[in-house]
């Protein structure tokens, strides 16, 4: 197993992916190893998704324009990157996830208030977004790349904005993962979890590099 990390600044941009694609394409060319990739939301995004639910909390209606922005960014790259069948896959999966997030953002601005719970979902976007695109960018150009939630693999107490990781379950899932998959590279979101109950945690800020040792 190979472990690569990027940060939300290394996938800024449809040219920055670009890059950071080819890193992960010439990390493997001589081993049989799968690489998992360990990435972050793109650019500054995990900062726009609280600055929307903390918008939302006060009753400000704004926070749909900055939630219309954040679509906008990420159907962008992906359409930058990425053509044909395969783009509209992606560009249908990505609206699914943001209908789910514009239900989840109006819901705290009716109730005028946002869990840590709640908000440990809501950043889990960021994440889900830029893995997802990156996967299928590799994935048309040929690539045996896949893209994974962590939230299926790491497992932690409910200590939500700052859960403490289960080593036991969650090596045992890493390692039952890497054996059944057939996939060269494996593009895993940082930073994001679930506790016992299949609930939405977060490792704290930073988590994406707790999420990169987890793996190491």
């Amino acid at each position: 197993m190979k472990v690569l990390k990027f940060g939300g600044s290394s996938l800024a941009t449809a040219e920055n992916i670009v890059k950071v694609s080819k890193i992960i394409e010439s990390s493997n060319r001589d081993s049989n190893q799968t690489t998992y990739v360990i990435c972050s939301a793109i650019g500054d995004m995990t900062d726009f998704l609280i600055a929307m639910s903390e918008m939302a909390a006060k009753g400000d209606e704004s926070y749909v324009e900055k939630l219309n922005l954040f679509i906008e960014s990420h159907q962008q790259i992906a359409k930058q990157l990425i053509q044909g069948e395969l783009l509209n896959e992606v560009l249908t999966d990505l609206e699914e996830n943001h209908k789910t997030l514009g239900k989840l953002l109006e819901g705290i601005f009716l109730i005028r208030e946002v869990s840590l719970r709640t908000s440990d979902y809501l950043l889990s976007f960021g994440e889900r977004n830029s893995c997802y695109i990156l996967a299928k960018f590799l994935e048309s150009n040929n690539q045996k790349a896949t893209y994974l939630d962590a939230r299926k693999v790491i497992c932690t107490d409910s200590n939500f904005g700052f859960a403490k990781v289960d080593f036991k379950q969650t090596n045992k899932k890493i390692q039952e993962y890497d054996q059944e998959t057939n996939a060269r590279f494996v593009i895993v979101t940082g930073f994001i979890a679930s506790n016992g109950q299949g609930v939405s945690t977060t490792l704290g800020r930073g988590g994406s590099d707790y999420t990169a040792a987890i793996y190491s």
